[in-house]
């Protein structure tokens, strides 16, 4: 009887062990996406909007949110993004961006407290730098490494029972 329950605990802790990469990685993709809704990196609350402030941080389709995957990789988790900016954002690069030739619309500029109206004309190919404020989403934090102590050891007090 005792030797059956002792199997049984053996076998629900190996298969525990066999999925905790993929327990850990998906609870981690969890928390980095909670991080779009507290606009923060856990605690770290991230930088304002200097246009539309009232306006989410990184937040307007939902596709860098999303985009956050995990993949594994022997015994390393490796958190991964397909949109092209996510690593801007993330680390807060300095980047130099090509802009292409091509038309501009007419339009309205505002030019020292002045609204001005912008004639219809073509644009030359140019590049610029742009340099984009860190708003981490992705990444080490102690509340991380708490919250998935916390899960891990429930799950193995789940498996005991």
């Amino acid at each position: 009887m005792v030797k059956d329950n002792l199997n049984e605990i053996q076998e629900k802790l190996t298969k525990l062990a066999n999925n905790l990469q993929d327990i850990i990685a998906i609870e981690a993709v969890s928390e980095f996406q909670e991080n779009f809704n507290r606009q923060a990196f856990f605690t770290d609350a991230w930088e304002k909007r200097k246009t539309e402030p009232e306006r989410a941080t990184l937040v307007k389709t939902g596709r860098l949110k999303r985009s956050i995957n995990y993949i594994i990789q022997g015994n390393t988790i490796r958190f991964v993004s397909d949109a092209d900016y996510a690593n801007k954002h993330n680390l807060g690069l300095n980047v130099i961006e090509y802009v292409k030739a091509g038309h501009v619309k007419a339009h309205k500029r505002t030019i020292n407290s002045k609204l001005v109206e912008v004639a219809r004309h073509q644009r030359k190919a140019h590049s610029k730098k742009v340099k984009t404020i860190k708003r981490q989403f992705v990444g080490y934090h102690v509340q991380l490494e708490q919250t998935l102590r916390e899960n891990i050891l429930l799950l193995i007090k789940n498996a005991m029972k």
